[in-house]
């Protein structure tokens, strides 16, 4: 927690930096999460003073050092005007009106967006070779390189193991998209890999404005059924299952384009694993902050400016958190509807300031979550099993796959009635840095002293 608020530090002022590390120590200490904090010797005291303010300055020297190298990079760049450049894309296009928007990876520059006309056939994992000029814009409050005009010079397909996964993507894309119908086929890649390519840009407004845009996004839920295939499917001993499974993680990662959310599924599912291994007792806190802490180490830019990130991040923090504590407002708790809705209404507050931050929140999604989620797993199960299939008897599969785009083409429809009501979506202004400060503190204020509550009710009734 104190990398993190070096980060913060670095990029908003030590100063701000600072009150933030300052909040997470009053929780550690005023809800005991330091254990016996106030028995501990004076030494031990400051021995975590010491740990804690380590932890901000590398949180600041990381911050700064990846920060200085990338902005001289760019200065560079863009003082040189018009120049050639090669990278690799690191998504799939966004089909628009005016043209195709992807972001090219630039070595020692970062991502840089590009527009070029939709005749072009790109992928993510090509390799791009362009000319233009680098300039600086800013989209919700975060900067970002883009190059115009754009001249494509040459496209070359990825090379390495890397390569080769996207390789494999890239048919699996191209497989699904010729046994399901246009947009319906894009829904069953998005579900299954990850990503928007072939949905329809009507379609992908329906679903943003219901807030069922993280159904297309590999999450937490893709990875705990890889691992529980994985044990079901592969014979091997507990105490090596977490490099085995280690591997299959790496190569589900590198197949579905390293996606922040998926990357962090990884890292907290593989933790899972080999906490397992070791015969350990698994703290899901200590996996989930391991597990940011890996990402933000590598790109400390993650923390503020990932929207990825911070939506699979918080949207974790929910499930875990918050969750339980909305739980004990309703009676009945063994009916699925009321943990579904729990579960959507813990979310909603975890993500509040990240949502506000694009300008728009989707209330109606407290509703679409609960009418359309479910129907996720199903259709996972049967695209990978129409995949499957069409190996064995393709015009079987074929056949099967255009009734079920029947049923699809109707979730559609009813997903297009939701947007379209008036109420869908409010525009909302972005919270400033201080009050999304604030408002988690208030919201952890809440889920301690809630928990903290319970512990006291369920000790005082204890027998003596």
């Amino acid at each position: 927690m104190a990398f993190f608020c070096g980060v913060v530090g670095w990029y908003y002022g030590v100063f701000f930096g600072m009150v933030v590390l300052s909040c997470v120590m009053f929780f550690l200490i005023r809800y005991e999460l330091f254990v016996d904090f106030l028995v501990w010797s004076k030494w031990r005291v400051v021995f975590i003073f010491l740990v804690m303010s380590f932890g901000f300055a590398c949180g600041l020297v990381r911050s700064g050092w990846v920060t200085m190298r990338h902005e001289d990079a760019v200065r560079g760049v863009i003082a040189r005007g018009v120049v050639e450049l090669e990278g690799s894309l690191s998504n799939d296009p966004k089909v628009a009106s005016l043209g195709q928007r992807v972001m090219v990876d630039i070595g020692g520059v970062g991502d840089v967006e590009i527009s070029v006309p939709n005749g072009v056939e790109l992928w993510r994992g090509d390799s791009v070779r362009m000319r233009g000029k680098i300039v600086e814009d800013v989209r919700y409050e975060v900067k970002y390189l883009k190059m115009q005009p754009v001249k494509i010079l040459s496209v070359g397909e990825p090379v390495g193991f890397f390569g080769m996964l996207t390789s494999v993507r890239r048919y699996f894309v191209v497989r699904m998209q010729a046994l399901f119908p246009e947009s319906v086929g894009a829904f069953m890649v998005g579900i299954l890999a990850g990503g928007e390519r072939g949905l329809s840009e009507e379609v992908k407004g329906d679903f943003r404005r219901t807030g069922l845009s993280h159904i297309l996004a590999v999450s937490g839920y893709n990875v705990s059924l890889l691992l529980q295939l994985g044990v079901a499917v592969i014979p091997v001993r507990r105490k090596w299952r977490f490099a085995v499974f280690g591997f299959l993680l790496l190569v589900f990662i590198g197949f579905v384009g390293f996606q922040a959310s998926a990357v962090r599924a990884a890292i907290m599912g593989f933790l899972g694993v080999w906490a397992a291994s070791l015969g350990r007792v698994k703290d899901m806190t200590l996996i989930l902050l391991w597990s940011g802490f890996a990402m933000v180490l590598w790109d400390p830019t993650m923390l503020l400016f990932d929207k990825g990130f911070q939506l699979s991040f918080f949207a974790t923090v929910g499930v875990m958190y918050v969750s339980p504590v909305v739980m004990r407002w309703f009676p009945d708790k063994k009916s699925g509807l009321i943990e579904s809705f729990v579960g959507t209404l813990a979310v909603y507050i975890a993500l509040l300031p990240v949502t506000m931050s694009f300008g728009k929140l989707p209330l109606i999604g407290l509703i679409t979550n609960l009418l359309f989620v479910w129907f996720i797993p199903i259709a996972m199960t049967i695209g990978s099993g129409v995949f499957v299939l069409s190996f064995l008897v393709y015009p079987v599969a074929f056949v099967f796959a255009r009734g079920v785009s029947m049923f699809v083409s109707w979730y559609f429809f009813a997903i297009h009635f939701f947007s379209w009501l008036p109420f869908s979506v409010f525009e909302v202004p972005p919270m400033s840095k201080y009050v999304v400060v604030g408002y988690y503190v208030l919201l952890a204020w809440w889920v301690c002293r809630s928990e903290r509550a319970v512990v006291s009710v369920i000790t005082s009734q204890r027998p003596d």
